[in-house]
Protein backbone atom coordinates (compact mmCIF):
# COMPACT_ATOMS: atom_id res chain seq x y z
CA UNK A 1 0.00 0.00 0.00
CA UNK A 2 1.13 3.64 -1.27
CA UNK A 3 2.33 5.71 1.79
CA UNK A 4 -0.13 8.44 2.57
CA UNK A 5 1.28 12.24 3.12
CA UNK A 6 -0.12 13.86 5.62
CA UNK A 7 0.20 17.54 5.24
CA UNK A 8 -0.56 19.83 8.51
CA UNK A 9 -3.10 22.58 8.53
CA UNK A 10 -5.09 24.88 10.75
CA UNK A 11 -8.67 25.15 11.17
CA UNK A 12 -10.48 27.81 12.26
CA UNK A 13 -12.65 27.55 15.68
CA UNK A 14 -16.05 28.90 15.67
CA UNK A 15 -16.54 31.96 18.64
CA UNK A 16 -19.81 32.98 19.76
CA UNK A 17 -19.84 36.51 19.94
CA UNK A 18 -23.93 37.04 21.50
CA UNK A 19 -26.65 35.17 21.59
CA UNK A 20 -30.71 36.18 22.53
CA UNK A 21 -33.53 33.54 23.96
CA UNK A 22 -36.85 34.69 23.05
CA UNK A 23 -40.02 33.40 24.51
CA UNK A 24 -39.13 30.71 26.44
CA UNK A 25 -40.47 30.78 29.87
CA UNK A 26 -37.32 29.38 31.35
CA UNK A 27 -35.41 32.92 30.76
CA UNK A 28 -38.06 35.58 31.66
CA UNK A 29 -35.68 38.29 31.18
CA UNK A 30 -36.66 41.75 33.09
CA UNK A 31 -39.68 43.36 31.17
CA UNK A 32 -42.13 41.97 29.76
CA UNK A 33 -40.83 40.54 26.77
CA UNK A 34 -39.29 37.07 27.64
CA UNK A 35 -35.74 37.36 26.36
CA UNK A 36 -32.30 36.69 27.35
CA UNK A 37 -29.17 38.56 25.44
CA UNK A 38 -25.54 38.59 26.02
CA UNK A 39 -22.87 39.97 24.34
CA UNK A 40 -19.87 38.09 24.71
CA UNK A 41 -16.70 40.00 26.70
CA UNK A 42 -13.43 39.43 26.27
CA UNK A 43 -11.92 37.13 28.55
CA UNK A 44 -14.05 34.76 31.22
CA UNK A 45 -17.49 35.29 30.98
CA UNK A 46 -19.63 33.70 34.48
CA UNK A 47 -23.16 32.42 34.42
CA UNK A 48 -24.34 32.09 37.89
CA UNK A 49 -26.94 30.56 40.02
CA UNK A 50 -28.62 27.64 42.27
CA UNK A 51 -29.41 24.43 40.36
CA UNK A 52 -32.80 25.03 38.56
CA UNK A 53 -32.27 28.29 37.02
CA UNK A 54 -31.40 26.88 33.88
CA UNK A 55 -27.93 27.00 33.57
CA UNK A 56 -26.95 23.46 31.79
CA UNK A 57 -29.81 24.06 29.65
CA UNK A 58 -28.93 27.64 28.71
CA UNK A 59 -25.02 25.80 27.45
CA UNK A 60 -27.12 23.04 25.69
CA UNK A 61 -29.23 25.29 23.77
CA UNK A 62 -25.61 27.40 22.44
CA UNK A 63 -24.54 23.44 21.73
CA UNK A 64 -27.10 22.01 19.81
CA UNK A 65 -27.92 26.20 17.82
CA UNK A 66 -24.64 25.19 16.47
CA UNK A 67 -25.35 21.55 16.07
CA UNK A 68 -28.59 21.79 14.56
CA UNK A 69 -31.26 18.79 15.16
CA UNK A 70 -28.33 15.91 14.89
CA UNK A 71 -26.15 13.75 17.19
CA UNK A 72 -23.76 10.63 16.70
CA UNK A 73 -26.23 7.65 15.18
CA UNK A 74 -23.65 5.28 17.38
CA UNK A 75 -21.45 6.57 19.54
CA UNK A 76 -22.50 7.35 23.05
CA UNK A 77 -21.58 10.92 24.55
CA UNK A 78 -20.54 9.73 27.94
CA UNK A 79 -18.88 6.61 26.46
CA UNK A 80 -15.28 6.98 25.01
CA UNK A 81 -14.03 9.72 22.70
CA UNK A 82 -12.92 7.87 20.05
CA UNK A 83 -12.79 4.46 18.11
CA UNK A 84 -16.72 4.42 17.13
CA UNK A 85 -18.41 5.98 13.24
CA UNK A 86 -19.23 9.27 13.26
CA UNK A 87 -21.92 9.10 11.65
CA UNK A 88 -25.03 11.78 12.45
CA UNK A 89 -28.65 11.22 12.67
CA UNK A 90 -31.57 13.18 13.61
CA UNK A 91 -31.46 13.80 17.56
CA UNK A 92 -33.25 11.54 19.59
CA UNK A 93 -33.10 13.93 22.23
CA UNK A 94 -35.38 16.86 20.56
CA UNK A 95 -38.03 17.30 22.98
CA UNK A 96 -35.39 18.89 25.33
CA UNK A 97 -36.22 22.23 25.14
CA UNK A 98 -39.79 21.85 25.18
CA UNK A 99 -40.19 19.28 27.26
CA UNK A 100 -39.16 21.91 30.11
CA UNK A 101 -41.82 24.87 29.81
CA UNK A 102 -45.62 24.27 30.50
CA UNK A 103 -46.05 25.86 26.74
CA UNK A 104 -43.81 23.86 25.13
CA UNK A 105 -41.66 26.27 23.52
CA UNK A 106 -44.30 27.36 20.76
CA UNK A 107 -42.57 30.75 20.06
CA UNK A 108 -38.99 30.08 21.70
CA UNK A 109 -35.88 31.15 19.28
CA UNK A 110 -32.06 31.39 19.92
CA UNK A 111 -30.27 33.28 17.62
CA UNK A 112 -26.41 32.98 17.53
CA UNK A 113 -23.74 35.59 16.21
CA UNK A 114 -20.60 33.76 15.71
CA UNK A 115 -17.26 34.24 14.32
CA UNK A 116 -15.20 32.38 12.36
CA UNK A 117 -11.61 34.70 12.35
CA UNK A 118 -12.81 37.32 9.86
CA UNK A 119 -16.20 36.09 9.11
CA UNK A 120 -19.28 35.86 10.70
CA UNK A 121 -22.34 33.71 10.62
CA UNK A 122 -25.69 34.28 12.33
CA UNK A 123 -28.35 31.86 13.18
CA UNK A 124 -31.81 31.19 14.52
CA UNK A 125 -33.41 28.11 15.28
CA UNK A 126 -36.48 27.03 17.09
CA UNK A 127 -35.79 25.83 20.29
CA UNK A 128 -39.18 23.58 20.08
CA UNK A 129 -37.63 21.27 17.44
CA UNK A 130 -34.26 23.21 16.32
CA UNK A 131 -35.73 24.41 12.75
CA UNK A 132 -33.54 26.82 10.94
CA UNK A 133 -35.47 30.47 11.26
CA UNK A 134 -32.61 32.72 9.63
CA UNK A 135 -28.88 31.87 8.56
CA UNK A 136 -27.23 34.41 7.07
CA UNK A 137 -22.75 34.69 6.12
CA UNK A 138 -21.62 38.46 6.66
CA UNK A 139 -24.93 39.62 6.44
CA UNK A 140 -25.78 37.97 3.17
CA UNK A 141 -29.13 36.08 3.92
CA UNK A 142 -29.08 32.14 3.12
CA UNK A 143 -31.39 29.63 2.39
CA UNK A 144 -32.70 28.13 5.57
CA UNK A 145 -31.68 24.13 4.34
CA UNK A 146 -29.10 22.03 6.86
CA UNK A 147 -27.01 21.37 4.12
CA UNK A 148 -26.30 25.06 3.85
CA UNK A 149 -25.66 25.73 7.05
CA UNK A 150 -23.42 22.33 7.61
CA UNK A 151 -21.83 23.09 3.99
CA UNK A 152 -21.05 26.60 5.95
CA UNK A 153 -19.79 25.18 8.91
CA UNK A 154 -17.39 22.98 7.34
CA UNK A 155 -15.59 26.01 4.96
CA UNK A 156 -15.77 28.12 7.85
CA UNK A 157 -14.17 26.21 10.26
CA UNK A 158 -11.34 24.42 7.44
CA UNK A 159 -12.41 20.86 8.55
CA UNK A 160 -12.87 17.95 6.48
CA UNK A 161 -17.07 17.40 7.00
CA UNK A 162 -19.81 18.19 9.76
CA UNK A 163 -18.91 14.76 11.35
CA UNK A 164 -15.56 16.75 12.31
CA UNK A 165 -16.64 19.86 13.09
CA UNK A 166 -19.30 18.22 15.44
CA UNK A 167 -16.17 16.42 17.04
CA UNK A 168 -14.95 19.78 17.97
CA UNK A 169 -17.87 21.43 19.60
CA UNK A 170 -18.37 18.02 21.98
CA UNK A 171 -14.77 17.26 22.82
CA UNK A 172 -12.56 20.66 22.10
CA UNK A 173 -15.16 23.48 22.55
CA UNK A 174 -18.03 22.30 25.09
CA UNK A 175 -17.42 20.73 28.01
CA UNK A 176 -21.07 19.18 30.02
CA UNK A 177 -20.88 17.28 32.83
CA UNK A 178 -20.58 13.97 31.08
CA UNK A 179 -17.63 15.49 29.20
CA UNK A 180 -15.06 12.76 28.84
CA UNK A 181 -11.66 13.22 29.35
CA UNK A 182 -9.73 12.99 25.68
CA UNK A 183 -5.86 12.91 26.83
CA UNK A 184 -5.53 9.36 27.64
CA UNK A 185 -8.27 8.21 25.00
CA UNK A 186 -5.44 7.08 22.33
CA UNK A 187 -8.22 6.37 19.65
CA UNK A 188 -9.93 10.38 20.70
CA UNK A 189 -6.14 11.39 20.01
CA UNK A 190 -6.22 10.18 16.35
CA UNK A 191 -9.51 11.62 15.74
CA UNK A 192 -8.99 15.08 17.24
CA UNK A 193 -5.31 15.26 15.69
CA UNK A 194 -6.72 13.95 12.27
CA UNK A 195 -10.03 16.17 12.41
CA UNK A 196 -7.77 19.72 13.54
CA UNK A 197 -4.37 19.51 11.28
CA UNK A 198 -4.47 17.21 8.46
CA UNK A 199 -5.86 17.96 5.19
CA UNK A 200 -9.12 16.86 4.14
CA UNK A 201 -8.30 14.11 1.44
CA UNK A 202 -6.31 12.09 4.29
CA UNK A 203 -8.17 12.94 7.13
CA UNK A 204 -11.47 11.14 5.34
CA UNK A 205 -9.17 8.46 4.65
CA UNK A 206 -7.87 7.89 7.93
CA UNK A 207 -11.53 8.32 9.20
CA UNK A 208 -12.60 5.66 6.58
CA UNK A 209 -9.96 3.16 8.51
CA UNK A 210 -10.55 3.72 12.20
CA UNK A 211 -14.67 3.05 11.61
CA UNK A 212 -13.46 -0.26 9.38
Amino acid sequence: MAAMTLTPRAITFPVILSFSIKNYAMFPGTGKVEVLEHAVQHGVNLIIGINGLGKTTLLNALFRTLTGPFDWQSRATHGPAGGTPLALSRWAGSSYFLSRVQDGAAAATIELLIAFGKRRLRVVRSLKGLELKGLSVDDAQQALDEGVYQTWCKELSGVASFDDFFVLLRYAIFAFEDHQPVLWDPTAQIDLTRALFYDNAPSLRIRQLMDT
